[in-house]
C-alpha cells in the first residue's frame, strides 16, 4: 500500500500557498502579510451586497489556506543560520545584564 499521507500534505500545501499567492519559501511573516492583505481585498463586509456570497466563499478558502500553512509552520523548526558576523559580536554578559539587571546592580 502506498504512503498517501505525505504526498496529500504536499497538495494541501501546494495548494494553500496558491490561494494566498505565496512561494514555496515563504516565511511566517510573508504568510501574516498575504493573509491580510487578500483579507482587506476581499472581505464580505466590504464589497457590494450582490457579491456578498461569492468574498464569504473566498475569504472561507483564504481563512482556510492560512490555517493549513499556520499549523504547518508551527509544526515543523525552521533551521536558521546564525549571521556570522553577529555571532562574533554577541556579548552574553551584556545580553544577560541588559535583560534582567536591576537597578540595585550597579552601585
Amino acid at each position: 500500500m502506498p504512503n498517501t499521507r505525505g504526498s496529500d500534505l504536499a497538495a494541501r500545501l501546494k495548494a494553500a500557498r496558491e490561494t494566498l499567492g505565496l512561494p514555496s519559501q515563504a516565511s511566517c511573516r510573508q504568510l501574516q502579510e498575504a493573509y491580510h492583505r487578500l483579507g482587506r481585498q476581499h472581505h464580505p463586509d466590504l464589497g457590494s451586497a450582490a457579491g456578498r456570497i461569492e468574498a464569504t466563499e473566498r475569504m472561507k478558502r483564504i481563512n482556510a489556506a492560512y490555517e493549513v500553512l499556520k499549523h504547518y509552520m508551527e509544526q515543523v523548526p525552521i533551521p536558521l543560520e546564525p549571521d556570522p558576523d553577529q555571532l562574533a559580536a554577541f556579548d552574553p554578559e551584556a545580553w544577560w545584564r541588559d535583560r534582567f539587571a536591576t537597578p540595585y546592580d550597579h552601585q
